[in-house]
């Protein structure tokens, strides 16, 4: 028994000893020349505006993105030039023509010291088509997550009208408008700084022909090459303690406005409402754009888990750095207060 005790007591000393001996070496990050980080996601409904950055190295921690101020940003529009954009700030090279859809364009970005990069894409000529939606506020549906977690939700029922003329790919989600003055907020948009806040959150769904990757983060996504009629019935989930207390919807249509009060975590007293709008937020996006949104929803749950597959976020341009992509949206209204 003594002579085991010693054989663990010299086994720890020497562990010891090895650690406090141990030499501390600083591996140096490999060095990359930066490339150009090209983003542009375009729709019928506004002026194009490019955005150009570039990349960062491994040593590189600071937390504002490199913008390119002095860039030489050419659109084509099917095989005519349309213009050389204008820089106006943080990166954002803007042209004050719309697009249309079912043409495709073309961008090359140039920069000195810089490889160019170019990319083409198109906007679907489908504008999505949802009929007899309806946000029954009357019944409440138990549902959980993928954790054990229950939760009561609001059902939205739809459908969804397809020509099934050409492959459509869609996205939904919820997005709600509404007149929170909050300029102090970090975490919200503005349409109008003084009046107008939107905010786009997710949606729970059972629909089989949906992405798995888009249900993760409460997106339902699909293609039309799933559906089997051109007339589709739909069921979707809104968290109806999610919806009242971080974003001030009233429980039932009935209910009078929320007048303010503090969120369910304490962090932020929102001031009375004049208005609430809250729509079904329907996309339909060129196949870039669709690959671009799967591939971020499974990078974005596999973040921190070890045991993910993991993936990089889908690009269409040449270096592989940024989307260049088109897209029809329309909004549904779902709900009106105010």
């Amino acid at each position: 028994m003594k002579t085991r005790f010693s054989q663990t007591a010299l086994l720890f000393l020497s562990l010891f000893s090895c650690w406090r001996c141990a030499n501390v070496s600083q591996i140096p990050f490999p060095e990359t020349a930066p490339q150009l980080v090209v983003n542009c996601v375009f729709s019928p409904d506004s002026t194009w505006k490019v955005n150009v950055s570039q990349t960062r190295g491994l040593g590189d921690f600071s937390y504002e993105p490199h913008y390119i101020e002095h860039a030489r940003v050419i659109l084509w529009e099917a095989d005519s030039l349309l213009d050389t954009l204008s820089y106006d700030r943080n990166g954002n090279y803007l042209f004050s023509q719309k697009p249309i859809s079912g043409v495709v364009y073309r961008i090359r970005v140039e920069a000195t010291g810089y490889d160019p990069v170019e990319a083409s894409d198109m906007i679907p000529e489908q504008v999505p088509v949802i009929e007899n939606l309806v946000w029954d506020q009357s019944r409440k549906v138990t549902l959980g997550d993928e954790m054990g977690g229950v939760y009561s939700s609001f059902p939205i029922n739809f459908e969804l009208v397809d020509s099934g003329r050409s492959i459509n790919r869609y996205l939904l989600q919820l997005t709600q408008i509404d007149s929170c003055d909050c300029l102090d907020h970090p975490y919200r948009p503005h349409l109008n700084r003084k009046t107008d806040g939107w905010t786009t959150y997710g949606l729970d769904h059972r629909v089989p022909v949906a992405e798995s990757a888009g249900k993760k983060h409460g997106r339902l996504m699909f293609t039309s090459e799933a559906l089997l009629t051109d007339r589709t019935a739909m069921e979707a989930y809104s968290d109806t303690g999610y919806l009242f207390y971080v974003h001030h919807i009233p429980e039932t249509g009935m209910d009078t406005l929320w007048r303010g009060n503090t969120s369910a975590w304490g962090e932020y007293n929102a001031p009375r409402k004049q208005y609430v709008r809250t729509y079904l937020d329907a996309w339909n996006m060129s196949d870039a754009l669709y690959r671009y949104h799967l591939s971020y929803w499974t990078q974005s749950y596999a973040a921190g888990d070890p045991f993910a597959y993991h993936i990089n976020a889908y690009s269409n341009t040449t270096n592989q750095l940024g989307i260049f992509a088109g897209y029809q949206r329309k909004w549904f209204l779902m709900y009106a207060h105010g």
